[in-house]
């Protein structure tokens, strides 16, 4: 079986990083109207071809939204789907005219404050998959806040090195996930923000714990909350969203300064919050084909186990608390 599937990835690979290859030429050559009516189109015609992606996405979306009716969800849904593709085809297109990308996005107060090095000390800066999450590093080091940012490696090696090298190409530093801390204590020591994507799944035993988002719980990394607090680090919750014109860097803040919280739970708990305040603000640019509510935690009453999607399935007891990282 292992055989047989690394040699299938001996073609696959190289076919699927031609074809990234092409995707990234060809938005290089596109202005913003065309990469927007290719991205509409083509969110179109996968919202219709792929049931799967359309499943998921309306079922977080009853979950999120359940005052939205069906054609409601269904338009969001969409609508959400077409906002990712625009938002590749823009990363694609900052390969080849990155100052341009300076011209069309505004900042909020907190992202200035970092730009004119008035923050002060680094800040963690964590960003949900909104907008256009590719885009907010390179925005920061275009503008000459240094960056470093937590992501993941790619099963394709080929794909990996063009994206990696993509993410690096105006100055962000890339920390890869695998063995994170020692890169994120290395980089704030050198006075360095960090940004680190937290709206994903992450399994108790790996350093993740149960927090709620839209009302059910789910699993997210432990690593903003034992990192800011150890390190005496602010948190923001940012996003690079789409506005007429171009993007606006925005944040959410906590209510209160990491090391006031009581321990890490509340502290993680307050940084979901803002990622779904953020969320909330502007739901056709999340990413809502991810199976973001996949673990059930087992002793969770009935009536909020019915609320979950079909794809969930039942997760480890909550309580469990294994070293983040």
């Amino acid at each position: 079986m292992r055989t047989a599937k690394r040699w299938r990835r001996t073609v696959t690979d190289p076919a699927v990083y031609g074809a990234v290859c092409t995707v990234v030429h060809t938005a290089g050559a596109l202005g913003p109207v065309s990469r927007g009516r290719v991205a509409k189109i083509a969110g179109g015609l996968l919202w219709r071809t792929w049931p799967q992606w359309q499943r998921t996405t309306l079922e977080n979306l009853a979950i999120a939204f359940p005052e939205l009716s069906l054609t409601g969800r269904s338009r969001l849904g969409r609508e959400a789907l077409c906002q990712t593709l625009a938002s590749a085809l823009d990363f694609a297109h900052l390969l080849h005219a990155p100052q341009a990308v300076l011209q069309g996005v505004a900042l909020d107060p907190v992202v200035t404050r970092m730009r004119d090095g008035l923050a002060g000390r680094p800040v963690m800066m964590v960003i949900p998959h909104l907008g256009s999450w590719e885009l907010f590093g390179h925005v920061a080091s275009l503008h000459g806040i240094p960056t470093s940012a937590v992501a993941h490696e790619l099963r394709n090696p080929l794909v990996n090195r063009l994206v990696q090298a993509a993410r690096a190409a105006h100055g962000m530093e890339v920390i890869l996930s695998h063995g994170a801390v020692r890169g994120i204590l290395r980089a704030v020591h050198a006075g360095r923000h960090i940004g680190i994507l937290m709206d994903q799944n992450t399994r108790l035993k790996e350093g993740g714990a149960y927090v709620d988002f839209f009302g059910l719980p789910v699993t997210v990394t432990r690593a903003p909350a034992v990192l800011s607090r150890r390190l005496d680090m602010d948190v923001f919750v940012g996003a690079c969203v789409r506005q007429p014109g171009g993007f606006c860097v925005t944040t959410e803040s906590l209510p209160q300064r990491p090391g006031v919280y009581p321990d890490e739970p509340s502290l993680l708990q307050d940084i979901m919050a803002a990622n779904e305040r953020l969320i909330r603000r502007f739901p056709d640019q999340y990413v809502w084909t991810y199976r973001r509510w996949r673990y059930i935690p087992p002793d969770l009453p009935a009536d909020l186990r019915r609320r979950y999607p079909s794809y969930a399935k039942p997760g480890e007891p909550r309580g469990q608390t294994p070293a983040a990282g």
